[in-house]
């Protein structure tokens, strides 16, 4: 339920309650009015003649009970029932004479008296019950304030006793209940002597006025303390009075004594209306601004402080509007935060700004129902300091966070227990945890340390504590992931009024003591080292006095050890101190070392002569200050003993060495060479100063130098054998292979001194090696290209076989057929065409087997004449229109620029090659083409012109074609809607014996080597092929481009084979072959065309009719037994003319290579044409040797 209906409600039952109340007083009347009448009837007798008392009762008691109101109802009731009921005549409200009306107005005049009697007694005790309640209630909030904890406050008389006092004050002064009640407390003397005055003046005032203005004074406490309070103090008797004391000793902040004063304001001045000015005193006292504001927002209140800050008078600002007052704030946090507070009936603090006076004020706004109180404190000072504290804190954090190690505040407690206040954001990083951790549990810290050094750690701690000395330790802690730091802590006690605390910082030492403790270990190592040393070590301070040495200078001195410490240089080697003191002193005068000095001399036993390799080092400190000079000296009398012994060694060797066919070098113990044998030199061409050193890199072949160098620099470091082969450069520039090793040469110790090396030519041997490799390679590449081939070979004779022996299949049925079945004149004709077609297909595969054939030996020859490449594609499109057209494939056909090739008057490209070939190579594409698309498909045919980059030559007139061709291409597009080419088998489209299908379940027949023929014969034409296919089934696209020829005059025609007459009548033939079956159908054949012919099974025969009589041709078989036509021939050519000796010859064969018809040619024939024979072109063949002859 919302609150403004709860309200509705309670108006309703209150308005509800006061009718009921008021409604039961009129009843109250009228009810006694009745009793008045009834009793009056029961009483008659004796009442008469006078009915008035009991209405006077009746009236007396309406009035008492209901007030004036009901009392005067109760008078016109009673004045009409008397009326109406007992006087005569009776229910009647006439009045009959002027004694009736006389008595019933002395009766009203009666009771009008007693009614007002009556009211005027119920509103004294009304008035007595309320003044009653409202004394209780000022009593109860007088003790609520008395008894606050806000002010302390107390009863007392002028001489001094205390007589009350709330529990604020006693704390105050540290008195009880029992003090007070003993009488034990007495003002004056709680009073210091110097406060006595103003308490007196106080006093003074206090009797004049009834109240004395607060003043600042003490109070002695029970323990003897003192403390401040402001006191203020108002008459309640003649010889008492009400003190009112406030602490001044708690008023640390502002914000206390402000609370204080808005809950002191509050309560005198909505509870306590009595004290209001004594209140107004003391607020008048304070140092801040108090103000009060009723709801229309005006100024009922403000101190003297309000007055003097705003420097406007009291007069001027009480009753204004506080908005109208200082308009700028309307609208401000201000504005809306005392608004806030009113609409939400809640205390609200706020600091606000304002800006026209450039000052901060702390307002603490206190809604009540009569409006708002503001208590008011400036507190610029306090912002400007915490401006700075900010600025100061961000410093700090500033110079924190760039500080080493962690930052930390550590306050002891009571006990053993153990706080951080402040821990800075280091400690993620040197010990591994959050600031937030270590500040919530100390624990989490200290049992990072190490258990040994705990010990430490605590007792450290204690004693800097009771000592109140500085705090510093150093010892081991393991963070959370196992790292072991050393660590640093420095602290230094603060005292506060909080106890004291200590500001500290941890440092990380870790890499300090990992230096110290590889420092003694480093000390320790060199002390062990000098100490062991066979070198001698000494070192001499500014006066040349021994200051350091070990047993091996002393040894080498021929002195006791003790014998050197603290003498002098002359003091001990009195002998050598002449040769040894100027070269110190330079050395401390120039501050430069003296390296590898080699001195020999006598030394201690007598008559020993020692060889010492000594260098001289000056020792400073880092400021260049010279502390004295080092010494090292080393006995190297042995060695030059073995030098002596090993230089005459050397020299038998180089005796030898130069006398051996290797070369030979020898090197020092870093690898430097420093001698070659003799062959070296005769080898390289070269001289020692050349090769010295590193020198012998110059003739080393540079692709083999860095890795050879690096091989062996690597071996001179390890001090192992090396071995490598390489070429080396030789006197005439050639470089020959020698395997080359060297061993290193060690001396007693086993450290390498030198090394001795060899090169050794291993060219023959190398050569042999490659050479076998190379063979072994050879014969593993032709290895597995014999296993490809022969795969390939397999795959290819197995569809050959079937290619062929398909065909064989209708030519043999149809022949057996014609030979013993009597056929109908069509069905025989159909059988011969079907053995022609088959028979004409295993030609055209073995044609193509021998067009591959000469295409591998490379023996494939074009006849190159002008070639126009227009008529070439319309003889291949008549060609196969046929197929064509039998199923239903439809064949477009189109030219430069997209247009519509006209077979009968397209214009000519002219390209320079084998008219034979390219035809070959058209057909070849269309009929695959055809044969690969299915029926109602299309073959589209484009021929145009491009240039060298692609790009057609749109719109040529026919007579352009042929002027500039340069950089110009003719292009035959072949493109079909057929079964297409998949993606895998497109790159190998080309290649031989290569099909798409080469299962058994094939669909198309061939033997996959015409598209190999047509690359190779395009290529032989100086064009390309390319093939194109988007996918299976989505067709192919074949496009040829070939070269148009150089801008000439087309050449005439030559007559063709069709104009010459193909009758042979007359002409004499003699047909040579052991096969009678392809006699017999030769002779036929001719005979047919008229020529009259003679026929041999063999060579022999052959040669016996030529001595009968001369043919006009001799047509030959080449393989026939014992004599092969190429020996007939051979033997024909050898006989005179007159005998048959230059009589043409045709040698007819199925050995249809190159290579065959070659040697035909050589053997004397004439033309060489290959089995199955044309018996057209045959004829023609033999029409034109005929004629030539």
């Amino acid at each position: 339920m919302s609150e403004s209906s709860s309200k509705f409600l309670r108006d309703d039952w209150g308005r509800g309650s006061v009718l009921t109340a008021r409604l039961l007083r009129y009843i109250v009347a009228a009810l006694s009015v009745a009793l008045a009448l009834g009793t009056n009837l029961l009483l008659s007798p004796y009442l008469e003649p006078a009915p008035s008392p009991p209405f006077f009762a009746a009236i007396m008691v309406s009035a008492w009970y209901g007030g004036l109101g009901p009392g005067l109802a109760a008078i016109a009731l009673s004045t009409l029932t008397i009326n109406f009921f007992l006087i005569e005549p009776a229910y009647s409200l006439s009045i009959p004479d002027l004694g009736t009306l006389i008595q019933l107005g002395i009766f009203v005049m009666a009771a009008i008296l007693i009614n007002s009697l009556n009211a005027a007694q119920r509103a004294a005790q009304q008035r007595a019950e309320a003044s009653l309640r409202a004394l209780r209630q000022s009593e109860a909030r007088f003790g609520c304030l008395a008894e606050s904890n806000f002010i302390g406050m107390l009863a007392a008389d002028l001489s001094g006793s205390v007589l009350e006092a709330n529990d604020v004050f006693l704390q105050m002064v540290g008195y009880t209940k029992e003090d007070l009640c003993s009488g034990r407390m007495r003002w004056r003397e709680m009073t210091p002597p110097e406060f006595l005055e103003a308490s007196e003046k106080a006093l003074q005032e206090l009797k004049t006025t009834g109240a004395c203005t607060p003043f600042e004074k003490e109070y002695i406490r029970k323990e003897g303390s003192r403390v401040p309070v402001l006191h203020g103090a108002v008459m309640t008797g003649a010889e008492t009075f009400t003190g009112f004391v406030l602490d001044l000793s708690e008023r640390k902040r502002s914000e206390a004594v402000q609370q204080a004063a808005a809950r002191r304001e509050r309560s005198l001045h909505v509870e306590v209306q009595a004290a209001k000015n004594q209140l107004e005193t003391v607020l008048g006292s304070i140092n801040d601004q108090f103000l009060v504001l009723d709801r229309e927002w005006r100024y009922t209140y403000v101190n003297d402080r309000v007055v003097e800050t705003v420097g406007i008078s009291r007069e001027n600002l009480l009753g204004r509007s506080i908005w109208e007052v200082f308009p700028e704030t309307v609208g401000s946090e201000f504005y809306t935060a005392v608004h806030r507070a009113v609409a939400e009936q809640s205390i609200v603090h706020l600091d606000y700004l304002y800006l026209p006076w450039q000052r901060w004020f702390e307002n603490h706004i206190y809604p009540s129902e009569t409006g708002v109180s503001v208590l008011v404190t400036e507190i610029t000072e306090r912002k400007q300091v915490e401006a700075a504290l900010r600025q100061s804190e961000a410093r700090f954090q500033l110079l924190v966070s760039n500080m080493p190690g962690m930052v930390y505040r550590y306050a002891p407690c009571l006990g053993r227990s153990k706080s951080f206040t402040y821990i800075s954001s280091g400690s993620r990083e040197l010990v591994e945890l959050e600031p937030a951790t270590i500040l919530q549990d100390a624990n989490s810290l200290l049992e990072l340390i190490h258990p040994d050094d705990l010990p430490s750690f605590e007792s450290s701690i204690v004693s800097a504590v009771e000592d109140s000395l500085p705090w510093q330790w150093e010892g081991r802690l393991t963070t959370p992931s196992g790292n072991l730091k050393w660590i640093q802590g420095r602290s230094r006690a603060q005292q506060t009024e909080y106890g004291d605390v200590w500001d500290g910082l941890f440092l990380d030492i870790t890499d300090r003591k990992q230096a110290e403790e590889a420092l003694r270990q480093s000390q320790t190592t060199l002390s062990a080292f000098i100490a062991c040393s066979p070198i001698g070590i000494a070192f001499f301070d500014q006066n040349l006095r021994y200051v350091h040495a070990n047993e091996a200078l002393a040894t080498t001195n021929g002195l006791p050890l003790s014998h050197h410490f603290g003498r002098t240089l002359w003091e001990v080697l009195p002998n050598w101190a002449p040769l040894l003191a100027p070269v110190l002193q330079r050395v401390m005068q120039t501050r430069e070392p003296l390296l590898n000095q080699e001195i020999v001399g006598v030394t201690y036993p007598a008559d020993v002569v020692r060889h010492s390799l000594v260098n001289y080092f000056p020792v400073c400190l880092s400021n260049g200050q010279v502390l004295g000079v080092g010494v090292t000296s080393m006995d190297i009398t042995e060695r030059r003993h073995v030098e002596e012994i090993l230089r005459q060694s050397e020299e038998r060797f180089r005796d030898l060495a130069d006398n051996i066919a290797q070369l030979a070098w020898m090197a020092d113990e870093t690898g430097a060479i420093f001698w070659y044998n003799r062959r070296w030199f005769e080898y390289t061409g070269t001289t020692f100063e050349e090769m010295a050193g590193w020198g012998w890199q110059q003739v080393h072949h540079p692709d083999f130098v860095e890795a050879v160098t690096a091989k062996f620099r690597s071996c001179v470091a390890a001090g192992s054998t090396w071995e490598d082969t390489f070429p080396l450069r030789g006197r005439d520039g050639e470089y020959r292979w020698f395997l080359s090793r060297a061993i290193p040469i060690h001396n007693e110790q086993g450290q390498v001194v030198r090394w001795f090396g060899t090169n050794t030519d291993v060219t023959e041997r190398l050569q042999a090696e490659q050479e076998r490799e190379r063979l072994l390679e050879r014969e593993q590449s032709a290895r597995a290209e014999a296993e490809a081939a022969n795969r390939i070979k397999d795959e290819f004779l197995a569809v050959l076989s079937h290619e062929l022996r398909s065909p064989l299949n209708p030519i043999l049925g149809w022949s057996r057929l014609l030979q013993t079945s009597q056929l109908d004149t069509e069905r025989a004709k159909q059988a011969l065409v079907t053995i022609e077609r088959n028979a004409r297909l295993q030609a055209e595969l073995i044609e193509d087997l021998l067009d591959v054939s000469r295409i591998l030996r490379g023996k494939l020859n074009l006849t190159v004449s002008p070639v126009n490449l227009t008529a070439i594609t319309k003889a291949a499109l008549e060609t196969v229109r046929l197929a064509a057209e039998a199923k239903a494939i439809e064949i477009r056909t189109g030219e430069i620029g997209e247009r519509s090739l006209d077979l009968a008057n397209a214009p000519s490209l002219m390209v320079l090659g084998d008219s034979t070939r390219l035809q070959q190579v058209v057909w070849n594409l269309l009929s695959n083409a055809v044969k690969f698309t299915p029926v109602g498909g299309r073959v589209e045919v484009k021929l145009a012109l491009v240039t060298g980059e692609g790009l057609r030559v749109e719109d040529l007139e026919p007579n352009e074609l042929g002027q500039g061709t340069s950089g110009k291409f003719a292009q035959i597009t072949v493109s079909d809607t057929g079964k297409g080419i998949s993606p895998n088998f497109l790159p190998h489209v080309f290649d031989y014996f290569r099909q798409g299908d080469s299962a058994t379940t094939r669909k198309f027949g061939g033997l996959g080597l015409g598209l190999a023929i047509v690359r190779h014969l395009v290529e032989l034409h100086g064009g390309s092929v390319r093939a194109d296919s988007p996918g299976e089934g989505l067709g192919a696209t074949f496009t040829v481009r070939l070269p148009l020829m150089p801008a000439q005059p087309v050449p005439a025609e030559s007559p063709s084979l069709s104009d010459v007459s193909l009758s042979l009548k007359g002409v004499r033939v003699l047909v040579v072959d052991d096969d009678t079956d392809t006699r017999e159908f030769v002779a036929f054949l001719l005979e047919q065309s008229g020529a009259e012919v003679t026929t041999a099974a063999n060579a022999e025969a052959a040669l016996a009719t030529l001595a009968q009589a001369q043919p006009d041709i001799l047509l030959s078989d080449i393989g026939m037994p014992k004599t092969d036509g190429y020996m007939l021939l051979r033997q024909v050519r050898a006989l005179p003319a007159d005998l048959g000796g230059e009589v043409p010859a045709i040698a007819l064969t199925a050995y249809a290579g190159d290579y065959n018809q070659q040697q035909a040619l050589e053997a004397g024939f004439q033309r060489h044409m290959s089995k199955p024979l044309e018996p057209q072109a045959l004829i023609k063949l033999i029409a034109e040797l005929v004629v030539r002859s």
